[in-house]
């Protein structure tokens, strides 16, 4: 019987010191990565496509039949629909940044400052003034200061020109280098730099 108890015992110890682990091993997810890769941050950025038929086209298109007298009350048609903040993408376009840095993806880092402009573009369009300099500080800033809209668009152009500049010298010391996650032009950076041209040619005028 005395046997059988130490025996009995001796397993239970074996058993007890096998299954511990540290209390970091249980706290990580084997299903929940701790890193992910900029490309797919990247695709998750991209602006969607405007609709033929949504407010932005419409509105620009038929604007003078909308606020012309129709013979209803009000007169004046001013639905022009409403605005957003965009500051959760901008979250993921730091967090694409960070991952680029990590992974040495400078295209990655350089397209961060053509999205960056296109979204503050976008809200300081649809809500005029919109923090930018205090924004996306958390805790440390929780209610940042509203910069003034030729503030944004200033600080936009840098982008869109430093984008420019930076995407330019790239290609040409890495010829034929492509990107991946990038559903709008395959991966080709050429047609990234055309579209950062042409996105501040239109942002100009």
């Amino acid at each position: 019987m005395k046997t059988f108890f130490k025996t009995g015992s001796l397993f239970l110890l074996i058993c007890m010191v096998s299954g511990c682990l540290k209390y970091d091993d249980l706290r990580e997810n084997p299903n929940n990565p701790t890193k992910v890769a900029p490309s797919l941050l990247f695709t998750g950025a991209l602006p969607g496509v405007e609709s033929a038929f949504s407010d932005v086209y419409r509105n620009s298109q038929y604007h003078n039949f909308v606020a012309a007298d129709l013979g209803v009350s009000p007169p004046v048609n001013y639905n022009y629909g409403s605005g957003g903040f965009s500051y959760g993408t901008l979250r993921d376009i730091d967090k694409m940044v960070q991952e680029a840095e990590a992974s040495s993806a400078p295209a990655y880092i350089i397209l961060a400052k053509f999205l960056r402009a296109y979204y503050y573009i976008k809200m300081t369009q649809e809500m005029g003034d919109v923090p930018l300099t205090e924004a996306m500080k958390g805790a440390e800033l929780p209610r940042p200061k509203y910069d003034s809209q030729k503030s944004v668009y200033i600080q936009c152009l840098n982008w869109l020109d430093e984008a420019n500049s930076e995407l330019g010298n790239f290609i040409a010391q890495n010829p034929g280098v492509s990107i991946e996650g990038d559903v709008y032009f395959g991966g080709n950076l050429k047609k990234w730099q055309k579209a950062i041209n042409a996105f501040t040619i239109r942002v100009l005028i």
